[in-house]
């Protein structure tokens, strides 16, 4: 009975993604937990626009599959990877919220860029002028956070070995910190 049912949830997902990729634009409705809070918010709609891994800039705010579900998060960068003698791109998310990024997934698992948030009477297109600028800085924001946390893996690593590094979760909080306060006041935008 539960293979069957997620036999059937697989299919499911798979005439969506069809559909998502015979269309051009496409909404969802955001249900979020935490990962991109308060940029997005729960009952928010996101317009979606087809777009290539070529054509994505750090920040932009993506959605893509990743097994049974879709993740709205915030891309940032990608890279060439050779699978199988095929080059492929492999991008690279985050959400606002999170310290750790998620793993890197093919370009066949993008479904697209937010173009578009709706959020109850509000309407913000993500394609002007300065809406791409602030999300370009929330993408360099998290590039930082991502190369902040893995220098202090690395000095971890090489040089306490097995013990804990003094200053190391005052140093993470503060380079966590600057995002939240940012997307908090831009939210001010949607209400």
């Amino acid at each position: 009975m539960s293979a069957d049912f997620e036999l059937k949830e697989i299919v499911a997902l798979s005439l969506l993604k069809e559909h998502i990729l015979s269309t051009k634009h496409l909404v969802f409705e955001v249900s979020t937990d935490y990962c991109m809070k308060p940029f997005l918010l729960n009952d928010d709609q996101i317009i979606i626009h087809k777009v290539a891994a070529k054509d994505l800039t750090s920040g932009d705010v993506v959605v893509y599959q990743g097994g049974n579900c879709f993740y709205v998060h915030r891309f940032l960068y990608k890279y060439l990877s050779k699978v199988n003698g095929n080059s492929a791109y492999m991008l690279i998310t985050k959400g606002d919220n999170l310290i750790y990024p998620d793993s890197p997934f093919p370009e066949e698992k993008l479904i697209g860029k937010a173009v578009i948030i709706r959020r109850k009477n509000n309407e913000v297109c993500l394609e002007g002028f300065f809406w791409r600028k602030v999300n370009y800085i929330l993408g360099i924001l998290c590039l930082s956070q991502l190369f902040i946390y893995r220098l202090l893996r690395f000095i971890k690593i090489f040089f306490w070995k097995d013990r804990t590094i003094p200053f190391a979760e005052p140093l993470k909080k503060i380079f966590t910190l600057p995002l939240k306060p940012i997307v908090s006041v831009l939210r001010l935008c949607f209400s």
